[in-house]
Parts: C-alpha cells; sequence; structure tokens
C-alpha cells in the first residue's frame, strides 16, 4: 500500500473523530506515510493538521533522496519545512532493534552526508558546525560495539546532524545512489553503494 492510500485509510477512519497527534515509528516511509496522513487530515478538518510525532529508527531521518517517489522533487528542492515532524523524539533504544548491517549503512549514509554537507561550497556556518559534528559522532562510532548504548546514541546523533546539515544541498554521492537505486530497486542498500562511491 502507497502512502496516498494509507492517507486515505487514516481519514476516513478518522472522520467522526480528528485525531491531535499522530505517531510515526521507524523507518523513513513510515514517518513519509505519517506525513501524508498528517496532510490529508489537515485538507479535510477544519481544526487544521493534527500534530505528527516521529520517534525514527536507524533509518527513520528524513533523507531527501530516501524516498523513491518523491525523488524527482527530492534532487531538486530543500526538504520543505511544513513537512518536518512538530515532535522528533530520537531515542537511541530504538536503534537496538537495528542490525548490524543496517547501523553500519546508516552510519556510512549519516558520514558521507555530513561530509558533503562540510565540503559544500555553500556559506553556512551553523550547518558546517552541525556535519563536523555529525563527523566527529560517525568517527567515534566506528570503533564501538553496536550493542553499547553511547554507540547507539552517538549514531542517532550522527544522523539527525546529517539530517539537519541538509540545508546546503544534497551532495553527489546521495544523487548517484538514488538513482541507482531507483533504477535497479529497492533491493539496494543505500549505505552500501554509498560506501563504493
Amino acid at each position: 500500500m502507497d502512502k496516498y492510500a494509507a492517507a486515505d485509510l487514516v481519514s476516513e477512519a478518522a472522520a467522526d473523530t480528528p485525531p491531535d497527534v499522530l505517531v510515526a515509528y521507524g523507518s523513513a516511509r513510515a514517518i513519509a506515510y505519517g506525513r501524508k496522513c498528517r496532510h490529508r487530515l489537515g485538507e479535510l478538518g477544519a481544526s487544521g493538521a493534527p500534530e505528527l510525532f516521529a520517534v525514527p529508527g536507524v533509518a527513520g531521518l528524513p533523507t531527501p533522496c530516501r524516498v523513491q517517489d518523491e525523488l524527482r522533487h527530492a534532487l531538486f528542492a530543500p526538504l520543505s519545512k511544513a513537512g518536518l515532524p512538530s515532535v522528533l523524539i530520537c531515542d537511541p533504544t530504538v536503534m537496538g532493534e537495528a542490525t548490524d548491517t543496517e547501523s553500519a549503512s546508516a552510519l556510512v549514509e549519516a558520514l558521507a552526508r555530513c561530509l558533503e554537507a562540510y565540503l559544500s561550497e555553500a556559506y553556512n556556518p551553523p550547518t558546517d558546525g552541525i556535519a563536523l559534528e555529525g563527523i566527529e559522532r560517525s568517527l567515534r562510532t566506528l570503533r564501538r560495539d553496536g550493542s553499547d548504548t553511547m554507540a547507539r546514541r552517538d549514531l542517532m546523533a550522527a544522523i539527525l546532524n546529517a539530517m539537519l546539515a541538509q540545508q546546503t544541498g544534497i551532495g553527489p554521492s546521495q544523487i548517484i545512489a538514488a538513482a541507482l537505486r531507483a533504477a535497479v530497486g529497492s533491493m539496494l542498500d543505500l549505505g552500501a553503494i554509498t560506501r563504493l562511491l
């Protein structure tokens, strides 16, 4: 089921009693579904869109090239502020559900995104600072066991830094990796592609 069909189902279920809050938990796809449901409920309801609480997992923070059906838009436009969650709960214990492969993939993506943001020609000192911290946390996480709570916290913080550093634009490894994944299919791991690039 795509996010538009899911949004239709949620809006039908909430027709009589609109929710105050939607909670999106886990993957970036789940959070994209939550964003679409929130938008649809806002269109239908007189009281406006409900709050969106996002609790991302290891692959849950949005990256402009993550969702295939938004790829063309994401390549040419920054992440819309209107689509951001009202509350973002970054809980490192959620990272414990991730496999070693998922964690390694997310770590490589975060490191690449922070490096590309820092090396961007765009002048944005706050973003440079966020990107540098993301690089430091990523490198610190490389040397730790994934079951360590502090390592999971640093990984989640590095992923969050990578997302926030996207204000300078999307880097070449993200564009190429997303294009390859869109051409071949979702079976490709973006972290593995980014590592090769």
